[in-house]
C-alpha cells in the first residue's frame, strides 16, 4: 500500500529552499519561483523521499547589460538539491525538452512572486503544453539517453530500473497524444512496488536483467519508430518562451529604470472603493508584513476573491509592496511605499 510523502512535509521543505536562497543573498525581488521536481510530481514519493527544487532567478539591470555570465549554480542540502538558473538558460533548458526542467511547469508545488505570476502563467503555464511539445525529436532524444543511461548505470538496483521503466511508460503515453500532465503520473503501481522493494520482481536480480534488457530493445524501437517525427507546435513555443521571458525580464527592470514612488494618495486613486476596503482589511490583519489567505479574508470580510485578486495585482503593478504566492502556503505581502507602510504599522 502506497505511504505517500505528506503534503505538509513538501510544502516545509519548499519553505526551507526559498529561505536558504534569501540567505545565500539572492534577492527576493530577483526571485521569480522555486519550483519542485522529481518523484513528488510523478507520484512516487514517500515519507523518505527527497524534496528536490528548481529555482528560477531575474539578473538585475546591470547584471544584464555589462555582465554576461549567467547564474547557473546547485546547492545542495541534507542530500536535496536547489538547482538555480537565470531565466534565459531556463528558456534553454526547455527548448531542449529535459523532463526535470518541463515538469516544474506542472508541479503543484511552487513559491511564485507574485509581481511576476501574471506573467508566469500567461506565457509558460497557459503556453505549458505547446512548450513540452516544441520539439518532439529532442524529447525522444533527451529521455531515451537518460532512459538507457539509467539503466547501463546498474540494471539490478530497483530504483534506477524504476526509474527506466517509467521514463519508458512516459515516452509511450508522450507520442501517444496523451498530455503531459498524465505522462509525468502513470499512476502504475507495479512501479511504486518495484521501486520500494515490494514487488516480487524487485527481489529476483535476474528477472531484473531481463527487464532491463527489454526495456532496452524497446525504447531502441521507439527511437526507431519516431525519428522523423514532427513537431507543429514549434513556432507557437518559441514566440511563448521568447515572449515570457522578455516581458518577465522588462517588469523586473522597470522599477531600477524608474525609480519614482507613487504616492500614497496617488495609489488610492487608483483603487474602487471596495478594493479600498479590502486593502485595509488585510493591513488590520498584518499591519505592515504578513501571510494571508484569500479564502480566509473572503470569509472574514463578504469581499470577492476577484476584488482580493486584484488589490494584489494593483500592489506589484504600483509598487507598493512586495508580494509573493505560496500557493496553498497563502500569499506574503509586504508594504514598502513608505507613507502606507508608515500607516500601516501604525494602523488599529
Amino acid at each position: 500500500m502506497k505511504r505517500m510523502v505528506s503534503k505538509d512535509k513538501i510544502l516545509k521543505r519548499l519553505q526551507e529552499h526559498w529561505n536558504f536562497l534569501l540567505q545565500q543573498g539572492y534577492d527576493e525581488d530577483h526571485i521569480l519561483g522555486i519550483f519542485v521536481y522529481g518523484s513528488v510530481n510523478y507520484g512516487y514519493a514517500n515519507e523518505n523521499s527527497d524534496i528536490d527544487t528548481k529555482a528560477i532567478i531575474l539578473p538585475t539591470f546591470e547584471q544584464f547589460c555589462l555582465n554576461p555570465q549567467m547564474i547557473s549554480i546547485e546547492y545542495h542540502i541534507d542530500e536535496e538539491h536547489i538547482e538555480i538558473k537565470d531565466i534565459r538558460l531556463m528558456r534553454d533548458m526547455w527548448m531542449k525538452q529535459n523532463i526535470n526542467f518541463i515538469e516544474i511547469l506542472y508541479t503543484d508545488y511552487f513559491i511564485i512572486n507574485e509581481k511576476y505570476k501574471e506573467l508566469f502563467d500567461k506565457y509558460f503555464i497557459q503556453n505549458r503544453e505547446a512548450i513540452a511539445h516544441y520539439d518532439k525529436q529532442k524529447t525522444l532524444k533527451s529521455i531515451s539517453g537518460q532512459l538507457l543511461h539509467t539503466l547501463h548505470q546498474e540494471p539490478t538496483d530497483n530504483k534506477k530500473l524504476y526509474n527506466a521503466s517509467r521514463l519508458y511508460t512516459f515516452l509511450k503515453d508522450y507520442f501517444n497524444e496523451k498530455s503531459y500532465a498524465e505522462c509525468l503520473q502513470p499512476k502504475d503501481e507495479s512501479l511504486w512496488e518495484l521501486k520500494y522493494g515490494e514487488s516480487a520482481l524487485s527481489k529476483d536480480a535476474e528477472a531484473k536483467l531481463v527487464r532491463a534488457l527489454e526495456l532496452e530493445q524497446l525504447t531502441n524501437e521507439l527511437v526507431n519508430k519516431y525519428a522523423e517525427v514532427q513537431s507543429p507546435r514549434h513556432d507557437e513555443a518559441t514566440a511563448a518562451l521568447n515572449e515570457g521571458v522578455m516581458e518577465i525580464l522588462k517588469a523586473s527592470f522597470r522599477p531600477e529604470i524608474n525609480a519614482s514612488t507613487i504616492t500614497k494618495k496617488e495609489f488610492f486613486s487608483n483603487l474602487t472603493t471596495t478594493e479600498t476596503k479590502a486593502y485595509y482589511a488585510i493591513i488590520s490583519q498584518i499591519h505592515d508584513k504578513g501571510n494571508i489567505t484569500i479564502s480566509d479574508m473572503v470569509e472574514k470580510t463578504s469581499i470577492s476573491r476577484p476584488v482580493y485578486a486584484n488589490l494584489l495585482s494593483k500592489l506589484k503593478q504600483y509598487d507598493v509592496a512586495k508580494v509573493v504566492n505560496r500557493g496553498s502556503g497563502g500569499t506574503d505581502i509586504e508594504i514598502t511605499q513608505i507613507e502606507l507602510k508608515n500607516e500601516a504599522i501604525d494602523f488599529t
